[in-house]
């Protein structure tokens, strides 16, 4: 499908009354549903619900609701923890889906009645493994980007077409997706993750996924990038080993979407 005729079926599914609550985690996908809800509908019926967790990395929370500011977004912060969650620390491989189950259920808390939730799951996303998606249904959670037949590049090329870049970015998916299922998720080890890809960031290697094996990083980068990647690597070594890491690897094999999947 071309960029206008899904462009024009999206506007008709955000158009139902009385109003859209999207949400929000400041990403690509999510970020350009709830700037389209905002564009055509008004603030005054439009709501963004960014999640701030224990997987957020640094400053994330920051940055998401200044891009809402920046975009005429309404957005409300939702504090949540979701290591209370025991099911959550044990790391099943349905982990998603308990985890998602909490945190929609704890929005539509939020929402105002009559109010449709929505999310920013799209056409590339279906491909992949995701438990969370059966919380969505049980919960009545729409995805209107999918079923208006969105994909990534789609998505991008609106946000430039309506001037709003500052969306546009890597994807960055749930911290907790760089730990082994079965592994348990603690403070400490997403700690780990986003202070180490924050240091692969800052060496050049924006996107960089750091999996966490215990005594291991091992590095993830798309496969073009290996041989750039290397000399970048072998640089961070150092400070991964400061977060607590014995041994540093890069993955020959690249990037791979769900690598951790079971």
């Amino acid at each position: 499908m071309s960029l206008s005729p899904a462009l024009d079926r999206l506007r008709e599914i955000l158009a139902l009354p009385p109003g859209v609550a999207v949400a929000y985690s400041g990403g690509m996908d999510s970020g350009f549903l709830a700037l389209a809800a905002a564009r055509w509908r008004g603030a005054d019926t439009v709501r963004a619900f960014f999640v701030a967790s224990e997987l957020n990395p640094a400053g994330e929370t920051d940055r998401a609701v200044a891009l809402a500011r920046d975009y005429g977004i309404p957005c409300e912060v939702l504090p949540i923890e979701v290591l209370s969650l025991p099911v959550f620390r044990e790391h099943p491989p349905d982990r998603c889906y308990h985890c998602k189950r909490e945190i929609f259920t704890r929005i539509l808390e939020r929402v105002p009645p009559g109010w449709r939730l929505v999310e920013g799951s799209n056409l590339d996303d279906r491909g992949d493994y995701r438990p969370g998606k059966r919380a969505l249904a049980e919960l009545q959670v729409g995805s209107p980007l999918d079923e208006a037949g969105f994909t990534k590049a789609m998505i991008r090329d609106a946000l430039r077409e309506w001037g709003a870049a500052g969306f546009i970015r890597p994807a960055m998916p749930c911290l907790a997706t760089r730990i082994p299922f079965g592994t348990p998720v603690t403070l400490g080890n997403l700690r780990q993750v986003a202070a180490g890809e924050a240091v692969l960031t800052a060496a050049g290697l924006a996107g960089a996924r750091l999996r966490h094996h215990g005594e291991i990083a091992r590095v993830e980068v798309p496969a073009t990038d290996l041989a750039r990647a290397l000399p970048l690597v072998q640089a961070s070594a150092e400070a991964l080993r400061r977060l607590g890491f014995r041994f540093v690897t890069l993955d020959v094999e690249g990037y791979r979407q769900g690598s951790m999947n079971p």
